[in-house]
């Protein structure tokens, strides 16, 4: 059977660079804020060393607790949303280094699991639906960069799996029924 080869590919490369926890708050860095008996709480914001804003939001403990945004070291939005533990946890969007909206949805400890939207470079919808683990699980719709559906139906492990439509550009059906593994099951 001829495997099902399609953007997923670009979709997980870009999974990957939304779930890098690279932004756990240096000590040093300066801080302008709450504190309370020696500690970050309540709302404050934190500097990179070039004066441009880390992270200005909510605190608790030194961490990230609440909602906040974190910013790319040149000023540009990265996150806006929850956190929990320096974690995002809960509702939140992703913006690229560009200032391109990537990701928007739920989080839990840092990984997409949920429901979420992902966006291609252009603006334009690539996926709409359930995820778990940082990956694409369960029921979700994705479309081609040009706004088309290009399949309907379930999903595993960022792999077509389970009953689903794939479509042709053209909105004609490609397949519509079983998928294991990414390929055409029947």
């Amino acid at each position: 059977m001829k495997k099902v080869f399609f953007v997923l590919l670009i979709f997980a490369l870009v999974l990957t660079g939304c779930q890098k926890n690279d932004f756990t708050p240096e000590s040093g860095l300066p801080y302008e804020g709450d504190i309370e008996n020696g500690k970050k709480q309540g709302t404050g914001t934190m500097f990179y060393e070039n004066e441009n804003i880390f992270y200005e939001g909510q605190w608790k403990d030194d961490k990230f607790n609440g909602e906040g945004k974190l910013y790319y070291e040149d000023g540009t939005l990265r996150y806006e949303g929850e956190f929990k533990d320096n974690l995002m946890q809960g509702n939140g969007k992703v913006y690229s280094e560009a200032g391109d909206l990537v990701y928007d949805g739920q989080w839990l400890e840092n990984e997409m699991s949920g429901k979420g939207k992902m966006y291609y470079d252009n603006g334009t919808l690539m996926y709409d639906g359930e995820m778990a683990k940082g990956k694409i699980n369960g029921y979700g719709l994705f479309y081609y960069e040009t706004g088309e559906l290009m399949y309907k139906g379930s999903f595993r492990n960022n792999e077509l799996h389970g009953k689903g439509t794939l479509y042709s550009q053209t909105g004609n059906i490609k397949h519509d029924g079983e998928f294991r593994d990414g390929t055409k099951w029947n």
